[in-house]
């Protein structure tokens, strides 16, 4: 059986190149980011959390990688968060993106949780949705 090696990397390559097309951008217009910078201008799309679980099949290394899509908004009301949100979501749901060493079998939307923080008296929007992605090891 071949080395397993992570597939976090190389499914975040793939789903930055995903969400960074201007489709997305247009409505994210403070940028798709794995590392959000400080002073970062709103709304932004951040994607990270990854968990990444072991899916052998059939003698071949494989994983499981759990990842989450956070959008950032403090626009009045849930509308500009839920559109960025939605929009990650018609991106990445059902995509086999290519990833290096990997074959990617599926990339699927599972659910979305939005919640609110007050700082400073400024209300921040924050929707985060969450996928799980299949990868069989190629190398």
């Amino acid at each position: 059986m071949p080395t397993h090696r992570s597939g976090i990397k190389v499914l975040g390559d793939a789903v930055y190149a995903l969400l960074n097309v201007a489709g997305f951008t247009a409505l994210s217009t403070g940028g798709v980011y794995n590392d959000v910078p400080q002073g970062t201008a709103l709304p932004y799309t951040m994607f990270g959390n990854f968990i990444e679980t072991r899916w052998d099949s059939m003698g071949q290394p494989g994983k499981q990688i759990t990842f989450d899509v956070h959008v950032v908004s403090q626009f009045e009301g849930d509308k500009e968060a839920t559109e960025i949100a939605s929009k990650a979501i018609e991106l990445l749901h059902y995509q086999r993106p290519t990833v290096s060493g990997h074959t990617c079998v599926v990339i699927q939307y599972e659910q979305t949780v939005m919640f609110e923080e007050l700082v400073n008296g400024i209300l921040t929007r924050h929707h985060v949705a969450m996928f799980r992605a299949l990868l069989d090891q190629t190398l």
